[in-house]
């Protein structure tokens, strides 16, 4: 299935997302996760253009990308595949090809221990080291995962992935944390990552566009940047 977290605005490509996706995958679940849009027009319009019953709206996702997947994963437990993508992406094919693997990347960003301070802190999505404790000391009290120095963070939080590995995620407590702001969902891209890797997770292996923050754009799809708060 697909899950879509959208703050809706005018620059939001969700209706056209939402309309390709069932194009190319016609039988296929898409949760839309709404994050207190003003305007929730946009989603009468997708009921109209899109065929069959398998169109499902969430109100009240307030936790970004986080809380839209575990959303996802407890109200479809049926489900064993899930495409997590922005509403700021535009699909152009069917994707089933990436459920030949446990798990998928969008993009990913190397973080490596000899980096100067000011360069890990910034590449890192930290934009402070007191960020960088606030999240050493989330991982560390609430989830069974360690916080690493060293590590591939996941872009965007957004990935394609097997029910296993988020039974492993939630399992380790990386649901206890949920990101409330632009900041903290940057933050989380980095979490996820350290988490992945920790259970055995290489998310450089798999990846829709070229990896390491090269391109962001592919065959299947293209992530646009609305630069939103």
């Amino acid at each position: 299935m697909f899950v879509i977290p959208c703050k809706y605005q005018f620059t939001s490509n969700i209706i056209e997302l939402v309309v390709n996706i069932n194009k190319f995958h016609p039988d296929e679940k898409i949760m839309i996760a709404d994050s207190n849009s003003k305007d929730h027009s946009y989603f009468l319009k997708i009921n109209q253009k899109v065929k069959g019953n398998n169109l499902y709206l969430c109100h009240g996702n307030n936790h970004y990308c986080d809380s839209a997947i575990w959303e996802a994963y407890f109200r479809f437990k049926d489900e064993q595949f899930f495409f997590l993508l922005h509403d700021s992406m535009m699909v152009y094919k069917n994707m089933d090809v990436f459920k030949n693997y446990e798990f998928t990347s969008s993009n990913w960003l190397e973080i490596k221990k000899d980096m100067p301070i000011n360069t890990r802190l910034y590449y890192s999505g930290f934009s402070t080291e007191k960020t960088m404790i606030d999240a050493k000391n989330k991982l560390e009290t609430h989830t069974k995962f360690k916080f690493l120095y060293e590590y591939i963070g996941l872009f965007g939080t957004m990935f394609i992935c097997h029910r296993n590995i988020l039974d492993k995620l939630y399992e380790g407590g990386l649901g206890n944390i949920l990101p409330t702001n632009k900041e903290t969902a940057c933050t989380s891209e980095r979490i996820w990552g350290m988490c992945l890797q920790q259970i055995g997770v290489d998310i450089r292996k798999n990846t829709i566009f070229q990896g390491n923050m090269k391109n962001f754009s592919s065959e299947y799809c293209i992530k646009n940047f609305l630069r939103r708060s």
